[in-house]
């Protein structure tokens, strides 16, 4: 039942939900949410201008969801009659309790957030927070989402004295209070991507919420993938390598068979996906790079390294 319900929500979810959303739907992933990112920084530094970027991260983010607010939207959006009723109560009247041991504690209402481990709870989360990209239409930022994860970008000449970034992030303060998403300030960081010969790092532009000056970073992990503040990934390869190499020493050491068909589908599933991970979008053009990559595959005994267990630069440049 709720796969049918979700699959309703879903059309009119392609007019509702924001391009800028890349969480939970069809043709979208980190993937996406990356790539878009990482060409909008990339054509700002051929520019010769600076990046600011802003991460956000909201407390406990599905389990704060406000139910009646949560409804007031749904019905904004022209979710009415039956289908409102069967989301109301699929919401209201839950009951959790905790188990430690054989002991279990007496049940008590929930009163907020969407039930996470269900088809329909993502859904839900998204057409909650999807009106938060109308607080930035007038203003010169762009953003980009992944469910609850915000970043918010500001492109700027060093010479400039504009703070449209501050407004933003006033703005999105303002809309977490009226919704009641609180905002994790510790997790909340900023970066400013600008390249080698720009004098940016030395006059870096601070940002504040709640009176609490966000710390700055030259190194960050965006949605999995490291990527510094020169637009380099020497970090996440050097890191994805190691874990690699250690997955596959753990792999020849537990697998007491060397049947190659076998080898080929333990490595295929536990240690090519840590290299392939949005591999486009890191995918490195220097040698140094491309062997440190291949150095996995050599770690291998030269009989599997025959049978082409990984194809590590094949799946990169291609």
């Amino acid at each position: 039942m709720e796969r049918i319900l979700n699959n309703a929500i879903l059309l009119l979810e392609n007019q509702l939900i924001t391009k800028h959303q890349h969480g939970f739907l069809r043709k979208r992933s980190t993937f996406t949410n990356l790539l878009e990112c990482l060409q909008d920084w990339t054509v700002n530094l051929q520019l010769r201008k600076c990046t600011d970027v802003v991460y956000f991260d909201f407390k406990k983010a599905f389990d704060s969801v406000s139910h009646p607010k949560l409804l007031i939207k749904l019905k904004a959006y022209g979710l009415t009659g039956n289908l409102l009723r069967w989301i109301t109560n699929f919401l209201l009247d839950r009951r959790q309790c905790v188990k430690l041991g054989d002991k279990v504690s007496e049940p008590v209402p929930v009163l907020s957030g969407v039930p996470q481990g269900s088809v329909l709870g993502p859904s839900l989360f998204l057409l909650f927070i999807n009106d938060v990209s109308n607080i930035f239409d007038d203003l010169a930022v762009s953003f980009t989402l992944y469910a609850d994860d915000i970043k918010l970008c500001s492109c700027y000449n060093v010479t400039s004295s504009g703070d449209t970034l501050s407004v933003a992030i006033t703005r999105l303060c303002e809309w977490s209070d009226i919704w009641q998403l609180s905002i994790a300030v510790q997790k909340c960081f900023t970066c400013s991507i600008c390249s080698y010969k720009s004098n940016a790092h030395s006059a870096r532009r601070s940002y504040m919420i709640n009176n609490t000056v966000l710390p700055s970073v030259n190194c960050i992990r965006d949605l999995g993938v490291i990527v510094d503040c020169h637009l380099k990934f020497d970090a996440h390869i050097s890191l994805i390598v190691r874990k690699a190499m250690l997955r596959s020493r753990l792999i020849l050491q537990c697998f007491s068979s060397r049947n190659k068909d076998l080898m080929m589908k333990a490595f295929f599933t536990y240690v090519r996906p840590i290299l392939e991970y949005c591999s486009p979008v890191w995918s490195p053009h220097l040698k140094y790079l491309i062997d440190r990559i291949q150095s996995v595959q050599n770690f291998l005994p030269k009989d599997y390294q025959a049978y082409g267990t990984f194809h590590t630069l094949n799946v990169l440049n291609s």
